[in-house]
């Protein structure tokens, strides 16, 4: 990949078979993640007759997870526990739905319009805009996995077992960055 360029309403680059086929992959991960979770939602016989979703209302367990389903109220210190957990529990419920559906839907964008051999690709500004956030997300489920920080060298020695799959984590950076031009020039 030479990187992203804008041409009009168009954002277009070309991958390679093995970037197409990592792309594809990583993304295909954390939809198959994102599902899984959905999958998990508790029944509701209110929602039914609403049509409101609700989620789980308990932070998911596995880290990477956790990542990319923050909770949606940070507890206070000063606050009484049981208060401040309830007011956690509840939001997660009403808004996990939602960010599950759209983090889907921006996964699901990715592999529509990724070639599955490598080749050209040719996006719309908001299929470029749901590329980024996708990109985004592997970053941060990559990121979890490999307990990236930001002291953390560039390269790791090849013994750990983390120095190859930091390389493709770094190649998503580059690609992200790339496509942050292209959609803002």
């Amino acid at each position: 990949m030479n990187g992203w360029q804008r041409c009009g309403e168009e954002v277009l680059a070309s991958l390679d078979r093995q970037e197409a086929a990592i792309l594809r992959g990583l993304v295909g991960q954390v939809l198959d993640m994102l599902e899984a979770r959905a999958a998990e939602a508790p029944e509701d016989e209110l929602a039914e007759l609403t049509g409101i979703q609700v989620g789980s209302s308990q932070a998911p367990d596995d880290p990477i997870l956790g990542r990319l389903l923050p909770d949606f109220h940070r507890l206070d210190d000063d606050a009484p526990a049981k208060a401040d957990q309830d007011s956690a529990a509840a939001l997660r419920s009403l808004h996990e739905p939602g960010l599950l559906r759209s983090k889907s839907l921006v996964a699901e964008t990715v592999l529509s319009t990724c070639p599955p051999d490598g080749g050209d690709v040719v996006l719309s500004l908001a299929q470029a805009e749901a590329w980024l956030s996708a990109i985004n997300d592997v970053r941060l489920a990559l990121g979890t996995a490999l307990d990236v920080t930001e002291d953390m060298p560039d390269e790791l020695p090849e013994d750990d077992p983390r120095s190859s799959h930091l390389g493709v984590y770094h190649w998503l950076t580059w690609v992200q960055e790339s496509l942050v031009s292209a959609v803002l020039t």
